[in-house]
């Protein structure tokens, strides 16, 4: 018996906001977000053989928020929030 994947089906954005609120400060937000789906995948591993077939669901989100301002010429500092 033969058994065939079905095609991942993957979904992913990428969403990112600036703002530059005066001259010396800079505030940035950003969000990913990525989703895989896959029916009767199977892994790369060749040992598992078909019991490593299955269905499987995956998703991913990362926020990031900065705060950088410049203290001086010289000297530049940076808030991050992941």
């Amino acid at each position: 018996m033969l058994v065939r994947a079905r095609p991942t089906v993957d979904v992913g954005f990428l969403v990112k906001l600036d703002w530059i609120p005066g001259a010396r400060h800079a505030v940035g937000l950003r969000h990913a977000f990525t989703r895989a789906l896959a029916e009767n995948g199977t892994y790369d591993l060749p040992n598992f053989g078909r019991s490593a077939n299955g269905n499987f669901l995956e998703r991913y989100n990362s926020f990031v928020g900065s705060w950088s301002w410049t203290l001086s010429p010289r000297y530049l500092n940076e808030f991050r929030f992941q």
